[in-house]
């Protein structure tokens, strides 16, 4: 099996799947159908290239990536099969679960510490002030320590 870099630079194009193969239609120039399965990278250069959502379905199914371009012809986007490239599935699982940690621990142990040392600030007074004291070292320690529990039990292996 030969995989092929299309790359629709040149002139705009219709991209359709029909039957499991790529369906390229140019004006001007006969219809061009190439199996999805051979297809290794799509290249998409020319801003009049439209396409289908089966088309980006169909070639993340068989394992091909897309790459968009810009008006310079600099690549702009790229889409990726998770199920085909295994390595880049699991790097996109883990910084969606890294994202969840930032979230969870701003929102629920940062933001608390943080509130509980603006309110020992705002204490005037000699024991007052020292037990404020206390109270946001005590938070911001058990800030640190609920964070590497939590990122322990959502990402044990990183």
């Amino acid at each position: 099996m030969t995989e092929r870099i299309i790359d629709l630079a040149q002139e705009p194009a219709r991209l359709s799947v029909r039957n499991q193969c790529l369906r390229i239609e140019r004006e001007g120039q006969p219809e061009t159908t190439v199996p999805l399965a051979e297809v290794a990278v799509l290249v998409v250069s020319n801003p009049c290239v439209s396409f289908t959502s089966a088309v980006v379905a169909g070639l993340a199914q068989a394992g091909a990536s897309l790459v968009v371009c810009d008006a310079q012809h600099m690549p702009a986007a790229m889409l990726l099969p998770l199920e085909a490239h295994f390595v880049q599935g699991e790097r996109f699982a883990r910084q969606a679960k890294a994202a969840l940690i930032g979230a969870v621990m701003g929102r629920f142990v940062v933001e608390p510490a943080l509130s509980v040392r603006r309110e020992a600030s705002q204490v005037e007074g000699g024991e007052s002030r020292t037990l404020a004291d206390m109270a946001a070292r005590t938070a911001a320690s058990l800030a640190t320590v609920y964070a590497r529990k939590a990122r322990a039990l959502i990402l044990p292996e990183l």
